[in-house]
């Protein structure tokens, strides 16, 4: 009898001994599996099958292993870490040459064309080897393009007289009465109006560009130069050869637009 009440002690004790080998057995187990090492995994559950009581004494020298696997590895991760964050910094702060380059390709087109604008603004001429002057039934004379003429490239002045919105009234009256046409265009230049009158014939291509507000392909730039302000025209985008050169006049007169349709049907 004192066996057999003996009995259920005894397997309580070895009950609580393999829940108490099986914790540490586990804790080794995570530890492994971080570690990725199968081998010892095995032979720690190999001891809590077999109730092996120096399960934990057997296993520490792979533990000490697995530790210095463990070790190892976080030393490899930290340094490619590091090797990672040098190189993004090195990103950063210093740009690669091909978006430098193309900075700088930038900003050299950018000077060549003002090269160009103040060499035709000076000359007082016009790229003739570009443009060339058409009739267009109704609409009469026009420009076009002789050779393909890229977006953002200098086309034209919009060559006149210079005056002052006082004197471009007067002419404005003058020229009704006499029942001719007038090529002004009104701008402001230093918190004043002005006007570059082009009525007269001179040869240029300016005055005979034509309008479009649907569809145009150029506009007007204010550019100064010696001291006085040039109306001259570039690019919207690129112009195709034989396209004619259109541009909006920028009319918002209701009376000047009831009289010519046109200012907003083309």
């Amino acid at each position: 009898m004192s066996s057999l009440s003996g009995s259920p002690k005894q397997t309580k004790t070895k009950t609580k001994t393999k829940t108490k080998r099986m914790a540490k057995c586990k804790k080794n187990i995570k530890l492994s599996q971080k570690c990725h090492t199968n081998g010892v995994i095995n032979g720690v559950i190999n001891g809590v099958i077999n109730g092996d009581d120096n399960c934990e004494s057997k296993d520490m020298s792979d533990k000490k292993a697995v530790t210095k696997s463990f070790q190892t590895s976080k030393k490899t991760t930290l340094r490619n870490s590091r090797t990672q964050s040098d190189n993004h910094l090195i990103t950063d702060y210093y740009p690669t040459l091909s978006s430098t380059r193309k900075r700088l390709t930038t900003r050299a087109l950018e000077m060549e064309r003002e090269k160009l604008i103040k060499y035709y603004l000076i000359a007082k001429s016009d790229p003739k080897d570009i443009l060339a002057v058409e009739e267009f039934g109704n609409k009469g004379k026009g420009v076009v393009a002789l050779k393909d003429i890229m977006k953002g490239s200098f086309i034209c002045e919009y060559s006149g007289d210079l005056v002052d919105i006082e004197k471009a009234q007067c002419k404005e009256v003058s020229y009704a009465l006499l029942g001719a046409g007038c090529y002004m265009y009104y701008f402001n230049w230093n918190h004043k109006t002005w006007c570059i009158d082009a009525t007269k014939p001179t040869g240029r291509f300016g005055r005979l560009i034509n309008h479009s507000r649907k569809s145009p392909n150029c506009k007007t730039k204010l550019v100064e130069s010696n001291g006085k302000p040039h109306l001259v025209f570039i690019a919207l985008k690129d112009i195709k050869k034989n396209e004619e050169i259109l541009y909006d006049y920028g009319e918002t007169d209701k009376n000047a637009i009831r009289e010519h349709p046109w200012l907003t049907s083309t």
